[in-house]
């Protein structure tokens, strides 16, 4: 069975001090009517995040151990040829890996590397 784990950037300004660096929290998921929680699961500590920085951990690692999570945009290199800059996603009831410029769904493949994510390298999803 595949962990369920969720991880959102932590909204600085509910705490009031501009001096934080936003970055990633990983726990558990908690929606209210107004805010988007993560609780860490080693301290129990909440904190309030971003909803649209949420992803899901999608279940697999990449070829150097790193969890891949809905939002993080990964290269694929198979057979010698090298696919760059997909995005992975949650649609029709599974995780993708989609080209923005080409259009497809790409499923995964054998040999893949988180680059990045959406929220912190939003330039690697440009079209050049």
């Amino acid at each position: 069975m595949r962990e369920i784990l969720f991880r959102g950037l932590f909204d600085k300004s509910k705490l009031g001090n501009d001096d934080l660096k936003e970055c990633f929290i990983y726990g558990d998921l908690i929606q209210t009517s107004c805010e988007s929680i993560i609780r860490e699961r080693d301290t129990n500590i909440e904190w309030i995040v971003h909803k649209d920085s949420i992803g899901q951990y999608t279940g697999l690692c990449d070829r150097t151990g790193k969890k891949i999570f809905e939002g993080d945009i990964i290269n694929i290199v198979e057979r010698g040829v090298k696919i760059e800059n997909l995005l992975i996603c949650f649609k029709l009831g599974s995780f993708l890996a989609i080209k923005k410029d080409v259009g497809d769904d790409i499923r995964f493949l054998n040999v893949i590397e988180v680059i990045g994510n959406m929220h912190e390298n939003p330039e690697l999803l440009e079209v050049k």
